[in-house]
């Protein structure tokens, strides 16, 4: 006996996968029938999952289709794909009027979405596929929603991609990847070749004089091109290959440190960016310290940070460990403040003494209120709780007279340096 067909989700009653499949098939059989099909992919929703539970992720994906049904026009039908993916159907022509309908979501989705009595934020990333122009098929047509879905998530969270013919196909993107992992491979295993640490110094906010610097890690390929470490840092930690890499940058910054220390600096301090791979070791703790105690560095000097959303992937375990550090005397900051789920409840809820403010902050600081007021609440903040607080990508001189005012203690930007090799810093801190 034939199996029947559901053609309904059962947690949103939309239509389902099966149900935009035969619409976008039907569709196509029609002549001079054309439109947009669309996805809508939540981003970071495995977070939101296990930061949250299971089941304030159905809360979230129920009042994500209700907006979706209150919020679009007519023209639109909305289907729900599988877990944070939702597709829809539009019979709109006009990219102009597909771009301004889409803005609506994304706007939507710079403010909280409510879950179970508490507070979330979930930026999404849509691409946008004109049938029949760029298919003529449904599986032209899902191919290319997922490479636009790509460069939508490429651009960064809540963005839109329309596809055209020069959208990059999953294909090059999978064989990049292959290319890009191999030669991670190689470094690791040719004891780091092309790997080097740089380091940007962190500074008083009312002297200028030098107090800390931050470790960046730099890779250049063998054929002397500079990779960016937002193309293969994401990569490293799906492959793993990121605990030996990290490893390698304690290593680099802790021996920075002791270098600066000898040299009569006995307050200079390193920050490291630690990745959730690292924090979700339970040696880690125990790790860090012997390699301190290894080197004889104070554990005050050291400060390690980590981002909002990295503590909520797994925040029972990453907030044990950063206990352990912070309690033998190290410090945690939080970095990106600002751009995750739930920024002040973090500062509740993690062990962390510093507090940095992303350089998006900074960048509007001037002209918008919203910011301004954000930002003063931080500042406000760090003398009822101990905190200290850093401003990251700080350009411009306005920018820091602004800081000082508002009482931010540490200015990280290139209104004092750019990040160098540590011979130079080195140098420049023995010269000031």
């Amino acid at each position: 006996m034939k199996g029947i067909e559901v053609l309904t989700d059962y947690l949103t009653g939309l239509p389902n996968r099966y149900a935009f499949e035969k619409a976008i098939s039907r569709l196509l059989q029609r002549r001079f029938m054309a439109g947009y099909a669309l996805l809508i992919d939540i981003d970071d929703f495995k977070t939101i999952n296990q930061g949250f539970g299971y089941t304030a992720g159905d809360i979230l994906i129920i009042n994500f289709a209700l907006f979706l049904q209150s919020a679009l026009p007519p023209a639109y039908r909305i289907f729900r794909m599988n877990g944070d993916v939702f597709a829809l159907i539009s019979n709109e022509t006009s990219p102009d009027k597909i771009i301004e309908d889409m803005e609506a979501v994304l706007s939507r989705c710079q403010s909280a979405w409510p879950i179970g009595g508490r507070m979330t934020f979930c930026s999404v990333s849509i691409a946008a596929v004109a049938f029949p122009a760029n298919g003529k098929s449904l599986d032209e047509i899902v191919r290319n929603l997922n490479d636009a879905l790509y460069q939508a998530r490429k651009s960064g969270k809540n963005q839109l991609a329309i596809y055209s013919k020069d959208v990059e196909s999953v294909a090059d993107i999978v064989m990049k990847r292959r290319e890009m992992e191999d030669m991670l491979l190689e470094a690791v295993k040719g004891g780091f070749e092309g790997f080097q640490c740089h380091y940007q110094p962190i500074v008083c906010a009312e002297s200028g004089r030098i107090l800390g610097a931050e470790a960046l890690l730099r890779f250049t390929s063998k054929s002397g091109r500079i990779i960016a470490p937002m193309s293969f840092i994401p990569l490293a930690e799906q492959t793993g290959l990121i605990l030996p890499i990290g490893h390698y940058v304690l290593s680099k910054a802790f021996h920075f440190c002791k270098s600066v220390i000898e040299a009569g600096h006995q307050d200079f301090h390193i920050n490291i960016n630690l990745s959730v791979c690292q924090l979700e070791n339970p040696c880690f703790a125990q790790m860090v310290l012997k390699m301190l105690q290894e080197l004889a560095i104070p554990y005050a000097n050291i400060v390690l940070e980590i981002t909002e959303t990295m503590a909520a992937s797994n925040i029972e375990g990453i907030r044990n460990t950063c206990k352990q550090l912070l309690e033998a005397g190290l410090h945690i900051a939080l970095d990106d403040f600002g751009t995750g789920y739930s920024s002040l409840n973090m500062i509740r809820t993690m062990p962390v003494d510093g507090i940095k403010i992303d350089r998006t902050f900074i960048k509007d600081l001037l002209f918008d209120e919203y910011t301004l007021s954000v930002i003063r609440l931080i500042t406000e903040l760090k003398s009822r709780l101990g905190i200290t607080v850093y401003a990251e990508g700080v350009e411009q001189k306005e920018q820091l007279s602004k800081c000082r005012e508002l009482g931010v203690n540490l200015i990280q930007g290139h209104v004092f340096y750019k990040a160098m090799p540590e011979q130079e810093l080195l140098r420049i801190i023995q010269d000031s």
